[in-house]
């Protein structure tokens, strides 16, 4: 049992809480590859899965990643693999 009161927010008019189901989240990071339909189907897929919302990163590798990195990764804006 918890001692103090359960702490609760709302996300588009759902409960969330220890009292209430659990919200899921499916984090689809930078998996997009900064492709907007890709995106969507992501989200689409997640949503299938039964994710009550989506995360996403969206990142440039020059401003992140060191010049000894960035040329490490063969000059890709991404570090995922094509």
């Amino acid at each position: 049992m918890y001692p103090y009161p359960s702490p609760e927010i709302e996300i588009a008019g759902r409960k969330i809480g220890l009292n209430h189901p659990t919200y899921f989240i499916a984090d689809i990071a930078a998996n997009h590859d900064g492709d907007l339909e890709r995106a969507k189907l992501l989200i689409r897929l997640a949503k299938e899965a039964g994710a009550d919302a989506a995360k996403f990163q969206n990142f440039r590798a020059p401003k992140i990643v060191s010049d000894y990195g960035f040329k490490s990764l063969g000059g890709q804006l991404s570090h995922q693999a094509s």
